[in-house]
């Protein structure tokens, strides 16, 4: 389910030209520049925000 649930992320990361692997609900943010890693987080959060989905900042 997390497959699916989660494909608007794969899609919005994609869109962005930010390198991202992901098993299931675990994601890793592949960059060179921390302007580039930046850049990556925007989408992802406001893609997680339109799932009603949210990040623990714990582990992030």
């Amino acid at each position: 389910m997390a497959v699916i649930y989660l494909k608007p992320l794969d899609d919005g990361v994609a869109r962005a030209g930010i390198a991202l692997v992901r098993y299931m609900d675990d994601w890793v943010i592949m960059t060179t520049r921390r302007h580039q890693f930046r850049k990556g987080i925007r989408p992802i959060k406001q893609t997680l925000h339109q799932l009603k989905l949210k990040t623990n900042p714990d582990k992030t």
